[in-house]
């Protein structure tokens, strides 16, 4: 039975002149371990194929499955012996629990809650500290800040990141909707309208990162217009605003936040 993760390298085009097909096949035989940029795992190859396409022209593809942990730790040269860099240790960590998932046949599209991000992330990878699941980013940040010996317990780390996550997610929400009203305290609000502008016909338009949460494709925000409400809530009838805000940028907006929404000195009344 084939493994759920199996997957097809390939095909690729290459120039073997005066190779026969078992030749070709040959440079990457069944039970070869190795790795690309495209494949998230560490492989081994189950079937190689070479097919001839005239002029010394074969076309190449392999069929491959997650190696085994320990076939992968000697693929890497992992260290494990006390003498190892700590640093390396902690990466390999985060890369040793990753291969794990995949060759456990854990599916290409599963996704946990990860506790540090505050939303969905991707399963493989992912790794309980005091039953608080983290994915895979998470594990390899937690465990350098262990080897460094900036942190004293990995639920610190996640408490400090999930704070900060909930604020980035809750903008996230913001930016995919075009507005919306963030809680600062007891019947104190902010409501940000999202400023977008197209880049459609910019010459920069290849430079701009569009994330997936944005409601268009050619458009990014450019700043947020924020309206402090006192003494009121989203369910109740409008009330003026105290002060509006422009956020120039995610970052002040994400700064006014943190802060517990204290006013910049030269906002608008």
């Amino acid at each position: 039975m084939a493994h759920i993760n199996r997957r097809i390298v390939g095909p690729y085009c290459w120039k073997r002149t005066n190779k026969s097909v078992e030749e070709v096949i040959a440079e990457n035989p069944i039970g070869k371990i190795s790795a690309i940029s495209s494949c998230p795992f560490i492989y081994k190859i189950v079937d190689s194929r070479a097919t001839p396409q005239g002029d010394g022209m074969f076309e190449v593809l392999f069929s491959v499955e997650p190696a085994s942990p320990d076939e992968t730790a000697v693929f890497l040269k992992w260290d494990w012996s006390p003498n190892a860099d700590r640093g390396d240790q902690a990466m390999w960590t985060a890369s040793d629990l990753r291969q794990r998932s995949w060759y456990s046949g854990i599916p290409v599209d599963k996704k946990l809650f990860c506790a540090a991000h505050q939303k969905l992330m991707p399963a493989h990878g992912g790794n309980l500290y005091d039953n608080a699941f983290v994915c895979n980013r998470c594990v390899e940040q937690i465990e350098m800040a262990i080897a460094q010996n900036t942190i004293l317990d990995p639920q610190t780390w996640i408490n400090k990141h999930a704070a900060i996550s909930m604020v980035m997610n809750k903008i996230d929400e913001i930016e995919a909707h075009g507005h919306g009203n963030i809680k600062l305290g007891t019947r104190r609000f902010i409501e940000i309208v999202v400023l977008y502008e197209f880049i459609r016909n910019s010459e920069y338009k290849a430079d701009a990162v569009i994330e997936d949460h944005y409601p268009y494709k050619d458009m990014v925000p450019t700043a947020y217009r924020g309206y402090l409400r006192e003494d009121w809530t989203p369910d109740e009838y409008f009330n003026a605003p105290t002060k509006t805000i422009v956020f120039t940028s995610r970052n002040k907006l994400v700064d006014f936040l943190e802060s517990g929404g204290k006013v910049p000195a030269n906002s608008k009344k």
